[in-house]
């Protein structure tokens, strides 16, 4: 009767506990869903350029729309290694946490709403790209 509602308590205490501990890696989830919507999306590109591309009305927002997404899928890696590069340098004894809130989780946080806005803009550019404008009907 409860087999599902019982599990749910112990995957939240391993979130918890996982991030209780400081680090900071999203969840098998949140990355296979992402990882999900780049999939959908570059299938979407593609099979708009191979099958119909007159229905591209502005070239030029399509284009910044690739670009954006280049830039979505670039930021996390990048975050990660100046996360490294700057890691093997000495620290100052002050900077270690501030208030509880520990900086590698706080970096990470912010390379990953930038990745995530850069793709909310490479969709929405995509998408007005391939609408047409009143004034050519």
């Amino acid at each position: 009767m409860g087999g599902c509602s019982e599990a749910q308590p112990t995957m939240n205490a391993k979130r918890a506990l996982h991030l209780h501990k400081g680090d900071y890696h999203p969840s098998f989830d949140e990355s296979t869903r992402r990882h999900d919507l780049n999939v959908a999306f570059i299938v979407c590109i593609f099979s708009v350029l191979i099958f119909r591309p007159d229905r591209v009305a502005n070239p030029s927002k399509f284009r910044l729309a690739i670009i954006l997404f280049a830039i979505a899928l670039v930021i996390p890696s990048l975050g990660m290694i100046l996360l490294h590069i700057t890691n093997n340098t000495p620290r100052m004894p002050g900077m270690k946490k501030i208030q509880g809130i520990n900086g590698v989780e706080l970096f990470m946080s912010f390379t990953n709403l930038a990745s995530i806005l850069f793709f909310c803009g490479a969709f929405m550019s995509a998408t007005s790209s391939l609408m047409p404008h009143p004034e050519n009907e």
